[in-house]
C-alpha cells in the first residue's frame, strides 16, 4: 500500500514531460531528469512500483481465491455429514423393513401350512361345503400373521 500511494504521488507531480520509450510501452519522462543514468533509475524506480502494485493484487486475488476454496470446501463438509447421516438413517430403515418382511414372510408360510393342513383334513369338497353354507362363496377367517388370531 506504500508502493501504491507513492506511485499515486508519482503521478499528481506536475513537470514538464518528455516522451520516451521505454520497453514495451511508451512512457512520459519528467523534465528534471537530465542523464541516461537518472531516467534509468526512475524508470527502475517506476518498474519497482509497478511491481509491488501487481504483488500487492496477485496476494489479494489468492486470498480471495483461497477464502472461495475454504467456503467450498466446507460445504462440501457439511453436506458429506449430511449425507453420511442420511446413508445410516436409510441403513436402519432398510433392516427394519427386512426385518418386518422376514416376520411376514414366516405368518405366511404358517398361514399356508395351516391352509394346507385344514384342506387334507376335511373329506369334503369345497361344491359340498357351499352347498351347507346357501350357496355364499366359502371365506376364511380373519387370521392376524403376527399376533396368530
Amino acid at each position: 500500500e506504500k508502493a501504491f500511494s507513492y506511485y499515486n504521488s508519482l503521478k499528481s507531480f506536475k513537470l514538464e514531460h518528455k516522451t520516451r520509450r521505454a520497453g514495451r510501452s511508451t512512457i512520459t519522462v519528467p523534465a528534471h531528469l537530465k542523464t541516461e543514468e537518472e531516467i534509468r533509475n526512475w524508470k527502475k524506480q517506476q518498474r519497482m512500483i509497478k511491481n509491488r502494485e501487481s504483488a500487492c493484487l496477485s496476494r489479494r486475488r489468492k486470498k480471495e481465491y483461497l477464502s472461495t476454496i475454504e467456503t467450498k470446501l466446507s460445504m462440501a463438509s457439511q453436506h458429506g455429514v449430511m449425507l453420511t447421516n442420511e446413508n445410516a438413517r436409510l441403513r436402519k430403515e432398510t433392516e427394519s423393513l427386512e426385518s418386518e418382511n422376514r416376520v411376514l414372510r414366516q405368518a405366511l408360510a404358517k398361514l399356508n401350512c395351516l391352509a394346507g393342513s385344514l384342506e387334507q383334513a376335511s373329506p369334503r369338497t369345497h361344491k359340498s361345503i357351499q352347498t351347507e353354507n346357501k350357496g355364499e362363496p366359502l371365506t376364511r377367517p380373519h387370521i392376524d400373521p403376527l399376533f396368530g388370531s
